[in-house]
């Protein structure tokens, strides 16, 4: 079974605790360490720089299958950058928090296209995701129908949460 990735709490700021976390979660997944199996990373401040930064480590990751990302100030840019590296990524993402991240329409966008990839790639490594969690992200109507209409055609998703 494979480690889990985190932050700890201790004495120091929020600010370095998030930038030390990022920074050695980002040194694991480019190294594509064999333990990584889960980056859990919730409420660390991480906001769309973190995606940014950290959606080039997960095209190197091949063994990531959950990634918690929840209530980290994401928007949709940062979602953009996250679908990115797991588009990129060879890696079979199975779960996927984002709950808490204000991500709306253009973020619900992006997911969509990711969850559209394995139906319209041949590609065996598509996405694999079955759970993703989108609880209070600030998502629309037009999200929902976003969702309905990919999730029609994608069957890999069985668990939504929104």
């Amino acid at each position: 079974m494979g480690v889990g990735l985190s932050s700890e709490l201790g004495d120091e700021s929020l600010a370095e605790r998030t930038r030390v976390a990022l920074s050695n979660d980002i040194v694991r997944l480019r190294a594509d360490d064999e333990a990584v199996v889960e980056v859990v990373l919730p409420n660390q401040a991480l906001a769309d720089y973190g995606m940014e930064v950290s959606g080039p480590a997960l095209a190197s990751c091949t063994r990531l299958r959950r990634l918690d990302v929840s209530y980290n100030a994401i928007t949709a840019a940062g979602v953009k950058h996250l679908v990115q590296g797991l588009m990129a990524s060879p890696s079979r993402l199975e779960v996927l928090r984002l709950s808490g991240n204000n991500i709306g329409l253009d973020g619900c966008r992006a997911l969509c296209d990711y969850l559209m990839e394995a139906v319209q790639s041949s590609d065996a490594g598509a996405s694999q995701l079955k759970e993703l969690y989108l609880f209070n992200c600030g998502l629309t109507d037009e999200c929902a129908l976003l969702l309905a209409n990919a999730l029609r055609l994608n069957k890999q998703l069985t668990i939504l949460d929104v």
